[in-house]
C-alpha cells in the first residue's frame, strides 16, 4: 500500500505570468508530501495538486483515494487528478 504523509498544512502558490491565451495569469496551489511504499528506503518528496478553493490536507497519513485510478481509451491504467483519503489523523484542514 502506498502511505502519503503530510507534515505541514502549509500552502505553496506559484504565480504564472499572463499570456495572450491566458490574459489573467494563473496561480497554482500545492502542498508537500512524501510518499513510501513497500521497497522504497526513504520517502519520496513531491507537491499535491490543490484546486481552485480546495483546503489544504491536514498533517497526518494518507492514502490515494480509489475513484483516482482509470482506464483510459487504450486500457491502460492511469492515475487521474491526485485526491488523498486519510488512513489516521489526517482529513481536510
Amino acid at each position: 500500500m502506498i502511505r502519503i504523509e503530510v507534515k505541514s498544512a502549509k500552502v505553496i502558490e506559484r504565480n504564472i505570468p499572463p499570456t495572450p491565451k491566458r490574459p489573467q495569469g494563473l496561480t497554482i496551489r500545492e502542498q508537500q508530501a512524501a510518499f513510501s511504499a513497500p521497497g522504497l528506503d526513504f520517502p519520496q518528496p513531491f507537491l499535491v495538486s490543490l484546486g481552485n478553493g480546495a483546503e489544504p490536507y491536514a498533517p497526518g497519513l494518507y492514502t490515494i483515494d480509489p475513484a483516482c485510478y482509470g482506464v483510459n481509451q487504450y486500457g491502460s491504467l492511469e492515475l487521474r487528478r491526485l485526491r488523498l483519503v486519510a488512513l489516521s489523523g489526517g482529513a481536510k484542514a
